[in-house]
């Protein structure tokens, strides 16, 4: 009993360790359109719909954060970033158009395959468990 109460806790305690960096991650957030924000704002004034993708800000953002896996993906991509992903795909979907699109959401095997081994790498390198 005393085994299971303690792994229990562990358990719990691993959670909230995740939970912490999730909240960490939304509060980073798209952080590059407030550090870059000048360079943001002119592509997205000079450059609408697709050619803001090729903008000079863009690729700042895809590669200085890690929830666009379509146009760049980074090797350490955990399920964090892909959470991230989606969270900001639902919000952008429902704050332009009212709702979402599934096709925006189409990511590859291989992509979760590595975001689920990086995950469980960090999890692994966070947590230190006496027996």
């Amino acid at each position: 009993m005393e085994d299971s109460i303690k792994h229990i806790s562990e358990v719990q305690q691993v959670f909230n360790l995740v939970a912490y960096l999730m909240t960490k991650q939304g509060q980073r957030h798209d952080y590059t359109k407030l550090t870059e924000f000048e360079k943001f704002y002119n592509d997205y004034m000079d450059k609408a719909g697709t050619e803001f993708v090729n903008g000079e800000w863009y690729n700042i953002h895809i590669t200085e954060e890690k929830h666009h896996n379509k146009h760049y993906l980074h090797d350490d991509i955990t399920l964090i970033n892909i959470f991230e992903e989606i969270i900001d795909k639902v919000v952008a979907g429902k704050g332009r158009a009212g709702k979402i699109t599934m096709e925006y959401f189409d990511i590859s095997d291989e992509i979760l395959r590595l975001a689920f081994n990086n995950t469980i790498k960090l999890i692994d390198d966070l947590t230190e468990i006496d027996y």
